[in-house]
């Protein structure tokens, strides 16, 4: 998997084509093996019912969130084997998750990943400084047959007070 997302794009031709095309066959099936592997146990069943009566049109997100820290008095080699296990589970690649119908990542109500380590120390809230500097790029088609695009129609709404825009 780490050649085909990594190195395939290089070369994607003849012997390495082939290669990727099986690579490319197999991806369904690891999806559904992760799946299984997460979802068909029995802890996790009441999540996975909940997911699946949620609303459809509701936001989506399937966080991953690995707590690497073992209790204080540790050894560090203990340490050391769990860091690099929360290291493992976070580069699985979930958007493959696949339950069997289609990918979880794809369709009308695609779902979103977020893979996250536990925040154990404070942050500083950072305040934005006048002035806030946006870059709007607007497509503008050079087509004779498109009509005149105003592209500050956006920036309008963007830019105007939040009182104004109820």
């Amino acid at each position: 998997m780490q050649w085909y997302l990594e190195q395939y794009h290089i070369w994607p031709l003849g012997s390495f084509k082939d290669r990727a095309e099986g690579i490319e066959a197999q991806l369904p099936k690891w999806g559904l093996a992760l799946f299984q592997a997460v979802f068909e146990t029995k802890a996790a069943q009441p999540a996975l019912q909940a997911w699946e009566h949620a609303a459809l049109e509701a936001s989506r997100r399937f966080s991953v969130c690995v707590d690497r820290q073992l209790p204080e008095g540790s050894e560090a080699e203990a340490q050391a084997i769990a860091n690099e296990a929360a290291s493992d589970w976070l580069r699985l690649p979930w958007e493959l998750l696949h339950d069997g119908r289609g990918y979880w990542f794809q369709g009308k109500y695609p779902v979103r990943v977020r893979r996250r380590l536990p925040n154990d120390r404070e942050q500083r809230v950072r305040l934005a400084e006048l002035p806030i500097r946006i870059l709007l790029v607007s497509p503008r088609p050079e087509d004779k047959h498109a009509g005149y695009l105003d592209h500050r129609g956006g920036q309008r709404l963007l830019l105007m007070p939040r009182k104004s825009r109820r």
